[in-house]
């Protein structure tokens, strides 16, 4: 329920993994706890390693990645921001002078990347 609030409370990635590490703590403990049943303890190690992974996994996803767009695709790009509605959109990794200058680069993931570069070759 802490968990719950905390996340409800702040958007900053920092906050949420300390709150998830709390969770891990906490968790951990009741796996410890002599007390503890075995369905408690298989829940409590279940939720302290998926907090582990959820850190992990969140702590590096996005890289800000440098692209070239043209001005219609950044308008569109921000109108889907500001709407929080998903785009596609056709990227080119070759960089320019312009693009350079302008430090246009969008939180893409690994994948993302991979994707863009085996295109643009």
């Amino acid at each position: 329920m802490q968990h719950d609030t905390a996340y409800s409370q702040s958007k900053n990635l920092k906050d949420r993994h300390i709150t998830d590490y709390e969770l891990q703590e906490d968790a951990w403990k009741r796996v410890i706890d002599p007390d503890t049943s075995f369905g408690e303890e298989a829940a409590v190690w279940l939720t302290t390693n998926t907090m582990k992974v959820k850190r992990a996994v969140g702590a590096g996803v996005y890289v800000n990645h440098p692209i070239n767009l043209d001005e219609t695709s950044k308008a569109f790009v921000l109108s889907a921001v500001q709407s929080k509605h998903p785009v596609e959109i056709s990227v080119n990794s070759f960089r320019t002078k312009e693009s350079i200058m302008n430090e246009t680069s969008l939180p893409l993931t690994r994948y993302q990347i991979k994707k863009i570069k085996k295109q643009n070759t």
